[in-house]
Formats: structure tokens, sequence, C-alpha cells
């Protein structure tokens, strides 16, 4: 037979916790020849054969399944790969028979082998064709080391500490930071004195100064005063919003928080204030709408004037909160009797059902009593 140009390995597959069955395309010969590898939180496990799984399609040049005994979780994925023995079985002998399939089968073995060193070859890091690099060799493991290019910039090495070369600075004690575009680490133009401390703690860093003002990060919100530390000048939010030539996300968020804010004032009224209110205000009423049916209960929090249609016979309960209120009632031609319930005292005109009355109704509520007052508009 032929072997056609097939990848050996089939995945990762994601768990769901329920599927067991995971197909493999590729040809295999014997269940030997898969490796089925589980993978969770970067630890690759590989399964055993029939204690982890089965195996269906043998000798298809299509594939098959791996069937698993436990479902891999959604935390897992899994693979399949083929990995052929490396090894030749058939011996020929002199002036003895050849058997043409016997031949051909060994041919289609290498191939195989061939097709699972190219696809282990193809997750391998490789350098460009163009590179001049060869025969390139890790450094022997050193403790607390990375590896890195040599000063040569032809092998490998462990590298220690950073290269002094890649880093500049104009000013003494200078902050560095990093830019990628630049090369490394660049002088930032800032400075911290010697007599300057960093600490750091449970995620807050803190820096004081010599004449003792600190200012923290990481432990929340960083007010406009902490951040006013310029060598003892008031600064501006434009000052502020300078951080290494770029502008930062600090100027749009305070213009967001002035935006639409009525500027301070003693005019404003506080609730836990108390003033004189020297003019007068219109207010439009809440409306409730129609009632048909069931217990309607007045909010005093909607509003000192509300309206409802009467469309349907129901209770008028007292409010619970404390406060005063005018409710119009109107009816429609579906109004029906209203039923008064829970005031201390009501007294005024009778509630009609005829369509198109009006009234008002006067309630007010203190220290748990309650009246209601009723008012004809016709």
């Amino acid at each position: 037979m032929t072997v056609s140009n097939q990848t050996p390995r089939n995945g990762p597959y994601t768990g769901n916790g329920s599927t067991t069955s995971f197909a493999y395309t590729f040809r295999a010969d014997l269940d030997t020849e898969l490796v089925v590898v589980l993978e969770e939180d970067g630890t690759e496990t590989v399964q055993t054969l029939t204690t982890h799984y089965t195996v269906t399609g043998l000798e298809n040049a299509s594939g098959g399944t791996v069937e698993m005994v436990t479902a891999p979780t959604s935390d897992q994925t899994l693979t399949i790969r083929r990995e052929v023995t490396r090894q030749q079985t058939i011996d020929l002998q002199n002036r003895k028979s050849v058997i043409p399939q016997v031949i051909e089968d060994g041919f289609d073995e290498l191939t195989r082998q061939t097709q699972d060193l190219y696809e282990m070859a193809q997750r391998s890091a490789r350098f460009p064709v163009s590179s001049s690099l060869t025969d390139l060799e890790f450094p022997v493991p050193a403790a607390g080391t990375a590896i890195g290019w040599n000063g040569t910039g032809d092998g490998l090495a462990n590298i220690s500490s950073l290269p002094t070369g890649s880093i500049t600075a104009t000013l003494d004690n200078a902050i560095m930071r990093y830019d990628s575009s630049g090369g490394g680490l660049q002088d930032s133009g800032l400075t911290i004195d010697d007599s300057d401390v960093i600490t750091q703690a449970s995620g807050v860093f803190t820096v004081v100064a010599p004449d003792g003002a600190s200012l923290q990060f990481g432990g929340g919100i960083v007010s406009h005063t902490e951040l006013n530390i310029l060598d003892g000048l008031t600064a501006s939010t434009v000052e502020l919003n300078y951080v290494a030539g770029v502008t930062s996300a600090l100027q749009p968020q305070l213009d967001a928080l002035t935006a639409g804010k009525e500027p301070a004032n003693a005019d404003i009224l506080k609730a836990d204030e108390s003033d004189d209110l020297t003019v007068g205000y219109t207010a439009t009423p809440h409306d409730e709408g129609t009632v048909t049916t069931g217990t309607f209960t007045p909010d005093m929090t909607e509003g000192n004037l509300q309206q409802y249609i009467n469309g349907g016979a129901h209770t008028l309960a007292a409010p619970s909160g404390e406060g005063t209120m005018i409710v119009q009632v109107t009816n429609n031609a579906s109004a029906g009797t209203i039923t008064i319930s829970g005031f201390t005292d009501q007294d005024g005109d009778a509630l009609t059902t005829t369509d198109g009355d009006d009234f008002f109704l006067y309630i007010a509520v203190i220290n748990g009593f309650s009246t209601l007052t009723v008012k004809a508009l016709q």
C-alpha cells in the first residue's frame, strides 16, 4: 500500500466533563503506537493504555478514535500523537524468496517514522533559513540565571545580570523606565535621593521623602492632595497629567467627575441643614396610571402631588411614610367604589363613581396618625 501525507497528531481537544471519544486522523497499526497526553494547568501526563483509554480504527488509513475511561474536564486538554517504534524487523536472506509486500511494509513503516519525527520537528524552535548559526548548544544549567545571547551574538550563555551597555542615565539617582522602541532601560528624567525611602507591604508601595511627606500607590484611590507634593509647590491638574511625556487618562476622568455638576454655593438647600426657602417652585404630579382593582397605597417618596384614574372598585389605604400629599382622582367609565382603609380620621365630600368626576384627596401622616379629606371638584 501507499502512505499519504499525514500529520500524526490531533488536538489539543478541550474536555467538557462528558465527552470520552476523541478522533485521530492518521494510520496506526498498533495501539501501542499512540501516545495520549492529558494536560492540566501546564502539566502534561502521558496516559496508560487500557488503564486510561482504549483504541479503535487500527490499520485504518483515515484513523479511528481514542476512548477515554474517564472524560477529561473543562480544565484539561487531550492530545493524540503517533510514535512508531524506531526499529527495523525485516530480515532478508540471500538466495531466498523475496515477498514484495514485506518490503513495502518496511518502507511504509519508515515513512510513518519520518512523519512522526517531522511532526515533532515542527513543534521545535528553529533558526530562519537565512541564519548562519550552526551547532548551537545550551549552556550547563546554573541556579538563578537566565539563558541569553553571549556578547558576540553567536551562542547562548547563562546571564546573571542585565548588560550595562543598554542602560543610559543623565542624572544621579535616576529612576529608570523600560522603552521597547528606544532599546532597553532608559532615563525617565525623574530622580529619588538616597535619603528617600521606598517600601512595599501587602501590595502597597510607599515613597517617603526626607521631609516626612509620603505617597502611597496600590492601597486605594490617591487623592489630589496626596499627589500634590512636587518640591513644595502647588500642582495643577495639568501638571499632574504628565507622565514621561505621555498624556494620561487622569484629565478625562477629572473632567467626567465635574461634568454636569452644579458648583457649590450658599443657595443650595441641604437635607440635613436648616434654611429658609425664599422662592416658589413648580412640580409635576406623579402619575400612578389607572387603578382597576386591589389596594392602592400612595407612596410619600413619589412626591407631594400625585394623580390616578379610578378604573374599577378598589381600596385606598393610608400611606406608611410620614408627610403630606394631594392626590387627584378622576373617574372613567369603569369607575368603581373606593373603599377607605387605615386612616385615623376621614372627612369631606363623598366619593362617586360618575364618569368624569374629579376629586382632591388631602392626606397627612404624622407620628402614626393619618387623616384624609375629600374635596369634590364638580
